[in-house]
């Protein structure tokens, strides 16, 4: 399921959901409860070796 970031446009209240792709059902605000509400996908970094981005790290295998 992907992560969302939304904006209610009645409190500008910023807040994340996980959210399946097939989910339609309207998303409410968890401060004021308004469902006017915009949604973008939340940003995210992966990816590459931890151990050869952080040499200080100890070592393990996933």
């Amino acid at each position: 399921m992907p992560l969302y970031d939304y904006i209610c446009q009645k409190c500008k209240n910023k807040f994340e959901m996980l959210r399946k792709f097939s989910d339609s059902s309207p998303v409410a605000c968890p401060k004021c409860a308004s469902t006017e509400v915009t949604r973008k996908p939340a940003t995210f970094i992966t990816g590459g070796d931890k151990h050869k981005q952080h040499p200080h790290w100890p070592f393990e295998r996933g």
